[in-house]
């Protein structure tokens, strides 16, 4: 039984629910940097994208290989503003450091890329059973 289709479908639901969520936690962002409407601009042609995949035509596939590829790129252009390019904002994650400071998730982001990828393995294998 192919359960592409159905892998397609959940990739689309969860591209969707994404993109609400993160302009629901960008309401304020996007205001102040036009960098804040590249998740919730992607996650909207992803979506669209992972339906347009279940069609028969070779060129849908190709292009949501394509979209999702980007997303990969997307997600990690994220995780660098998110960090403003400090890796060590990333050491912390894993310090048992207590203060709390006003900085956006450094990892949120990795959710768009890893959604991306799911979506990159999916629509390039040719029988996902």
């Amino acid at each position: 039984m192919n359960r592409r289709p159905l892998l397609l479908c959940l990739i689309a639901a969860a591209f969707l629910v994404l993109g609400i969520e993160v302009r629901f936690e960008h309401r304020n962002i996007v205001e102040e940097y036009w960098e804040g409407w590249i998740p919730i601009v992607y996650c909207g042609i992803a979506a669209l994208t992972s339906l347009a995949a279940l069609t028969k035509y070779a060129a849908m596939r190709s292009l949501a290989t394509t979209v999702f590829a980007v997303g990969i790129g997307a997600g990690l252009f994220g995780m660098y503003k998110h960090t403003d390019g400090n890796l060590a904002r990333f050491t912390e994650l894993f310090t048992l450091k207590t203060e709390r400071r006003n900085l956006p998730p450094a990892l949120a982001p990795a959710a768009v890329a890893g959604l991306a990828a799911l979506g990159l393995v999916i629509s390039t294998s040719s029988k996902t059973r």
